[in-house]
């Protein structure tokens, strides 16, 4: 019955992570190639602006396909551990902040990139788009961080 269980979350793991490489990498591919260079592109480079569109459309590539990286490698390793039977370790805890903190720039650039695209460049800073999440990473964080404390302390006790 374990092994099945075992089985099935590493394959409910595998259909995540390919849902969000694909999702939010490949999306964000798309949505560039589409602006610049799908059907002669629809995007309107603003010569007094150039620096901030190449600026904010390299960004919202980098961070996104980045983001899915991440959460895809802290899946692998969540569910390698599993396997292990070693959950708790450090460097799934510091993916977790690390994924936090690309999130924030991911969504920055992903709200004026519609801006960047059209050319008037009204640069937004959407704070609650911004924070929420990345304070629900960061209380996670240490949340984990605090349970690998727990796991370190039961280690010792005899």
């Amino acid at each position: 019955m374990k092994t099945n269980n075992l089985k099935l979350m590493k394959a409910t793991g595998i259909v995540v992570i390919f849902v969000c490489c694909f999702w939010i990498g490949l999306g964000s591919i798309l949505d560039v190639l589409n602006a610049t260079v799908i059907n002669g592109g629809y995007m309107k480079w603003n010569p007094e602006r150039i620096t901030w569109q190449r600026y904010i459309i390299s960004g919202y590539l980098l961070t996104s396909v980045g983001f899915a990286a991440i959460i895809s490698t802290l899946i692998y390793k969540v569910l390698s551990g599993l396997k292990k039977k070693v959950l708790f370790t450090t460097g799934n805890a510091k993916l977790i902040f690390l994924s936090g903190f690309v999130y924030m720039f991911m969504v920055n650039f992903r709200e004026n990139f519609d801006f960047a695209v059209n050319g008037a460049m009204e640069k937004t800073f959407p704070l609650p788009d911004m924070a929420v999440p990345a304070l629900v990473f960061t209380i996670f964080g240490y949340l984990y961080t605090i349970a690998i404390d727990i796991k370190k302390e039961n280690d010792l006790t005899i």
